[in-house]
């Protein structure tokens, strides 16, 4: 602490001294030095750094206070390590992650939450428009750091289009997992791939082993639906929107069940085709 006008101001340790209090200490020892109020600052971010309740948005601003009183601009990383005793990795991480929510702001973010510190940093090396399309698709995704963490290393590999097609396009809903192993493809072989496991409708499961069959060499061919099956499902469609329309009181004769009963038999009939369909296209 430092001499204050008659009293004394605390310049490290608030913690401790409240802790003290807390346990009934009356008085306790503590190192008084004169001290600028630059020395001051320094001090109290060097403490602040270390409170695991400190948010990314309350360091910034003591870090950009300290480097501005510092006169520090450029490549001031190690410079501003060497006067806190902050790490210089820490710091680095921290503007690091600044920056991206400044350019999130600027582009306009259609994400609804504010993304993790952990998350914006495993992405900040790819390009900027790269890393907001990757975050934007784990807002939509539910992704979490480890999938995060896949899904960047995916892009060293990945083609341009297959990124635009997996990660800028919304409609498009491929697991992390899918995606690092369309990453192991050549990259002639992805686009395609990527391709057939939306239009055959694969789970992740059946995506994976979809692609562990691409790269045994196994032909990636087009499938044409048949017609019949079309016309079937559209007419299994048709049935089940005539019952939902029709309600319960149609299906009296089958009892008071009969309404949702029927419903689920349309319903499994459907899934039976579709399930059938997915076998043929696994024989090809």
């Amino acid at each position: 602490m430092r001499p204050y006008g008659d009293k004394y101001q605390i310049a490290f340790g608030h913690g401790r001294i409240e802790a003290a209090k807390l346990n009934g200490y009356e008085k306790i020892w503590c190192r008084v030095e004169e001290l600028t109020d630059a020395e001051m600052k320094k001090q109290v971010l060097v403490e602040n750094v270390n409170r695991q309740d400190l948010t990314h948005d309350e360091l910034m601003v003591g870090l950009e206070q300290y480097r501005k009183e510092l006169g520090l601009e450029k490549d001031f990383y190690r410079e501003l390590s060497r006067k806190t005793g902050i790490s210089r990795q820490v710091i680095l991480r921290h503007y690091t992650v600044e920056e991206m929510y400044q350019y999130i702001k600027e582009v306009g973010s259609t994400i609804h939450f504010k993304p993790t510190i952990e998350n914006i940093y495993i992405v900040s090396a790819l390009p900027k428009e790269v890393a907001y399309a990757i975050l934007v698709k784990t807002d939509d995704m539910g992704w979490n750091r480890e999938a995060v963490r896949a899904v960047k290393n995916a892009m060293e590999t990945l083609s341009e289009e297959v990124v635009h097609y997996l990660i800028y396009d919304k409609r498009t809903r491929t697991p992390h997992t899918v995606i690092a192993a369309i990453s192991t493809l050549p990259e002639e072989q992805q686009m395609e791939t990527a391709k057939m496991i939306k239009t055959r409708g694969y789970n992740e499961e059946a995506a994976i082993a979809f692609v562990e069959r691409v790269k045994r060499g196994e032909q990636v061919q087009e499938i044409t639906v048949e017609d019949e099956y079309t016309e079937t499902l559209e007419t299994l469609r048709k049935t089940m929107l005539k019952i939902k329309t029709w309600g319960a009181a149609h299906y009296g004769i089958l009892g008071d069940t009969g309404w949702s009963e029927a419903c689920e038999i349309f319903t499994k009939i459907e899934e039976h085709m579709h399930h059938l369909k997915l076998k043929e296209w696994d024989k090809l």
